[in-house]
């Protein structure tokens, strides 16, 4: 710690300029000392520098190493560790916004890879801790969309009327996606489903015209993205356009995995197997 030039000065040559009495010293010596402990400014050269605070390092560590863990998800021990080192961040920094939403993403994630009566738990963890990120950071686009995704699983493990509440929150948060990332494609993906799934008006918003239309806009944006491909042909479907669903699921068979999206990609190619043989 640097201290105010004042305490460098012997206390004799001090009294003698100042013309004060010793009883004085002990202040002058106190007040200084006091203010460089308190101060959140070092003192070099007569200019003030603020401290940055800085993440510690460890919370750096933590999030570098649940993400290597993460892209191993494949090994669902491996995705679990993940989720607890994020949530060790948490308790250190509470306001991590990259920790939040990648909690919400990776319990979304778990939720889907889990027995049917550990996923209402699971898709709400992945809600609540979308919605914090949502909160501390409502103009980054991460929070919003993980949320989207969380709250249409939640909203299905719930059942339909739940399900059918939460299409407007889901349509609102994929719609502010697009507001703050328009070329998202995820966004348009979801945006997709619910016009295909959605019961038409007056119950809900279903629209299969848009649906096909955000589904063809989200394979445009992302070309290489096999589940958006899938959702292209579920569009088809949906539209009894049997020979264009056919087409689409022919080309996601052909298509290499893209490791890129995970393991999830290699689900995929089952779900277009699956969905080609009842064709």
């Amino acid at each position: 710690m640097i201290f105010l030039n004042t305490l460098a000065c012997p206390a004799q040559n001090r009294l003698k300029f100042l013309g004060r009495k010793p009883i004085n010293i002990l202040k002058m010596k106190i007040i200084p000392l006091v203010l460089a402990l308190v101060s959140t400014q070092v003192f070099a050269g007569g200019v003030a520098t603020p401290v940055v605070p800085k993440t510690p390092t460890t919370v750096i560590a933590r999030m570098d190493q649940a993400q290597l863990l993460f892209n191993e998800r494949a090994n669902l021990e491996k995705g679990k560790e993940a989720i607890g080192l994020w949530e060790d961040v948490l308790k250190e920094d509470a306001k991590n916004y990259e920790a939040l939403w990648k909690l919400a993403k990776a319990y979304y994630w778990l939720g889907n890879h889990s027995l049917e009566k550990e996923q209402l738990d699971l898709f709400t963890k992945g809600k609540d801790y979308g919605e914090r990120a949502v909160k501390l950071y409502p103009d980054n686009w991460e929070g919003h969309y993980w949320l989207g995704v969380c709250l249409g699983r939640y909203g299905e493990t719930r059942g339909i009327i739940k399900n059918l509440f939460l299409v407007k929150p889901i349509q609102k948060e994929m719609e502010t996606v697009l507001k703050i990332n328009p070329s998202h494609a995820g966004a348009h993906h979801v945006l997709g489903v619910i016009y295909r799934k959605a019961p038409g008006r007056p119950l809900s918003v279903g629209n299969k015209k848009k649906a096909l239309r955000y589904a063809k806009k989200a394979v445009e944006l992302d070309p290489q993205s096999l589940k958006y491909a899938v959702g292209l042909a579920e569009v088809y479907l949906a539209l009894d356009k049997k020979d264009d669903a056919k087409k689409t699921l022919e080309d996601v068979l052909a298509m290499p995995p893209n490791l890129t999206y995970g393991p999830e990609s290699l689900e995929e190619k089952d779900q277009a197997q699956k969905l080609l043989a009842h064709l």
